[in-house]
């Protein structure tokens, strides 16, 4: 039976995703279909039809599939999925989207890159640490490609073109217009307000940074964390408050002592 490759694109232009997850569809049998699901995709079904192998190019139109919502083009699948034994898309975020491995019922081989047979397949297992084969058993395949083991597949070919219909819309999601949001552009000015440390950062004169000016360390001697009670707070009262001991000297130029303080 045939494979179908369901391709992507942005509504534009086809994805080079799928010119690369082509060349793994051929190392799997040469008989792919590639399908194409949107609108107005003339621009983007020829850049696929000209891809050197493809058998046919599946169109499907429709409001529904512009935007590539997962349910919409799912269904599509779905409904075609009795025709072939294989679907393969890239693995990509869209691409993932539509693989309809659970409404099929199967196991999905994601992310391959090599095809030994075209029911044994590797790719990266352990988050990447190890390289795995996988054989599948079912009836049907649900691949997904890591594109970037692949080459682009080549040009030259004129595929024909055939308009399929859409499959019923099953309304399990509605696209919200997409809108930019507009801000102010950065600007980077002189702060109008510059605070001390930002100063001292910004201030440079002869080599030498300019630091704000610290606290003066206020002594405290050693029975003041001893006392308790009332006789702490006789002896903070009795001590006078300007007094800033440096090496046992008040600022104000007077010889005192610890037992002065009590």
């Amino acid at each position: 039976m045939a494979i179908l490759l369901i391709a992507e694109h942005n509504n534009a232009r086809l994805s080079h995703q799928t010119a690369k997850a082509f060349s793994a569809a051929l190392q799997i049998g040469s008989d792919v279909h590639v399908l194409v699901a949107g609108k107005s995709a003339k621009g983007y079904v020829d850049a696929a039809a000209k891809l050197k192998g493809v058998s046919k190019m599946l169109l499907a139109g429709a409001d529904e599939l512009i935007e590539g919502l997962a349910e919409s083009p799912t269904a599509l699948v779905v409904s075609l999925a009795d025709s072939y034994d294989t679907i393969i898309a890239p693995a990509t975020s869209s691409g993932k989207n539509m693989v309809p491995r659970a409404l099929l019922d199967v196991a999905q081989i994601s992310k391959i890159i090599e095809v030994i047979l075209p029911d044994t397949l590797k790719g990266p297992s352990y988050a990447g640490n190890a390289i795995a084969a996988a054989q599948s058993t079912d009836a049907k395949k649900v691949i997904t490609v890591r594109t970037a083991s692949y080459p682009s597949a080549s040009q030259g070919n004129a595929a024909a073109v055939e308009n399929i219909s859409a499959a019923a819309d099953p309304r399990l999601s509605f696209f919200i217009p997409k809108k930019l949001s507009e801000t102010e552009p950065c600007r980077h000015e002189a702060p109008k307000v510059v605070s001390p440390s930002t100063r001292a950062r910004r201030s440079n004169v002869r080599g030498r940074w300019l630091r704000p000016r610290r606290r003066p360390f206020r002594y405290h001697p050693p029975e003041d964390f001893l006392a308790t009670g009332r006789d702490i707070e006789s002896r903070v009262l009795a001590r006078p408050s300007s007094c800033i001991w440096r090496g046992g000297t008040c600022s104000t130029g007077t010889k005192r002592s610890y037992s002065q303080l009590n």
